[in-house]
């Protein structure tokens, strides 16, 4: 009998030259696997629109919003709320008052209103002026009134207005202060305007009271000083609610 064949034994790879391990790889025929990177689309694009829309329609509602708002003021602009408050006069008698002749019911500079006319702005507030010290004694009474008022700028004089103002109340402020209540300022023979604020002496006793607020039915009564010319007169006093865009004003002769 013939004898038995045997395989040849098995031999191993040869290990590689550098001496370590042969790296294991895929299968022949397989794409090799890993880190597969997608190249997103850019939102670029889409945020720009987004925001160009957002300008767009921001741009207009501005416009559109100022053009309303322009159209409003005008229109408030025109508009005068200031009323005197005349119980003693009779409307029906044949010789209409003093008070209402000229330019309308609160007065103008050329047909001003008595002093003691009480005021309504329209904006809540009653203003009266009660009496108005133009003389020459003002200055002695200013000056002596604090020990940090001047004498009056050369070339004008003090005068001193007794103001009574009414907070009746509004249905959006349950109290209010006289300063952000109404104005006051002074026109005369200059033809120029003499605020609050360009004299800084303060008024002899009682002075008003412009920084404490008062609930509806509360009152303020003082003196105010101004400064006007030296030699003006035809002194007539402004009245205007403090703020105000439209032309709500009332004129009271000073004397």
């Amino acid at each position: 009998p013939a004898p038995p064949q045997f395989s040849p034994a098995y031999t191993p790879p040869a290990d590689p030259p550098y001496g370590g391990q042969q790296p294991l790889g895929p299968p022949t025929g397989f794409p090799a696997t890993g880190n597969i990177t997608v190249r997103k689309k850019s939102n670029v694009p889409v945020i720009l629109l987004v925001l160009g829309v957002i300008v767009i329609l921001g741009v207009g509602g501005c416009v559109a919003m100022l053009v309303v708002v322009g159209d409003r003021v005008e229109e408030a602009a025109t508009d005068n709320d200031a009323t005197p408050i005349l119980p003693n006069i009779d409307f029906d008698t044949d010789e209409p008052p003093a008070t209402i002749e000229g330019g309308g019911p609160a007065g103008t500079r050329e047909a001003p209103l008595p002093m003691g006319t009480e005021i309504d702005l329209g904006n809540g507030w009653r203003v009266t002026v009660v009496s108005a010290d133009i003389g020459p004694d003002v200055a002695a009474a200013v000056e002596s009134a604090n020990e940090f008022n001047e004498p009056a700028p050369e070339g004008s004089r003090y005068i001193l207005v007794n103001l009574k103002a009414t907070f009746a109340g509004r249905p959006d402020a349950s109290t209010e202060t006289p300063f952000f209540g109404f104005d006051y300022s002074v026109f005369g023979s200059a033809n120029v305007e003499r605020g609050a604020f360009d004299t800084m002496a303060s008024a002899p006793e009682p002075e008003l009271d412009n920084s404490s607020e008062l609930a509806a039915g509360g009152e303020a009564e003082g003196n105010v000083v101004l400064t006007v010319g030296a030699d003006e007169t035809n002194l007539v006093m402004r009245l205007e609610p403090s703020m105000s865009f439209d032309s709500t004003e009332a004129w009271v002769a000073l004397g």
